[in-house]
């Protein structure tokens, strides 16, 4: 960032995008223009950024869209992967609401290959699928000691303190890695 240079102090983006999404008002709905409808039914599976995201596009083109997702709130890795100090479940929820109410369904507790397969997608009149089961897994490192029961993985342990689970922790912890997750 050039303002690095200029002013000894980068420019913070991720309070520049939590103003303005606070702070925009109804510039949303202001740009949501659905169009008449197509006739044509699109089935979304996953309610993460991707998901929503072809949902609300799908939707401004004027065709039904349902969004399928296995858990039982949407919101993906924004929900289960980010704490709530970085980003508030009222805000989520928010934003969230907000593409449904552009007129999109939403199926919780649904997965894919569990509760139904994609022909019965197709038997049910859907004509296309739009697959946005997004990266739930953690990249798991191979080290000595790694497959013992008290190794937690960063994105199953997130997802796990988001949905209120009980984690059993040692008295010395070691978290491995610098980033978002970490």
């Amino acid at each position: 960032c050039r303002r690095m240079e200029v002013f000894k102090q980068p420019i913070s983006i991720c309070a520049l995008k939590r103003y303005a999404a606070d702070k925009g008002g109804q510039v949303f709905e202001r740009a949501l223009n659905v169009k008449e409808n197509t006739g044509h039914q699109v089935a979304v599976i996953g309610s993460g950024p991707g998901g929503l995201t072809a949902a609300f596009y799908l939707r401004k083109k004027g065709h039904e869209v349902t969004v399928f997702e296995g858990r039982s709130r949407p919101g993906g890795m924004m929900r289960y992967g980010i704490p709530y100090y970085r980003l508030p479940e009222d805000v989520l929820d928010g934003e969230i609401n907000r593409v449904l109410s552009a007129g999109i369904h939403l199926e919780t507790g649904k997965s894919l290959g569990k509760d139904f397969e994609l022909n019965d997608l197709k038997e049910d009149g859907f004509e296309a699928v739009f697959i946005a089961t997004g990266l739930q897994l953690s990249r798991k490192i191979d080290l000595e000691g790694a497959q013992f029961d008290d190794v937690l993985w960063g994105i199953d342990f997130l997802s796990e303190a988001s949905e209120g689970k009980e984690i059993s922790l040692k008295e010395k912890v070691l978290v491995v890695g610098g980033g978002n997750v970490a």
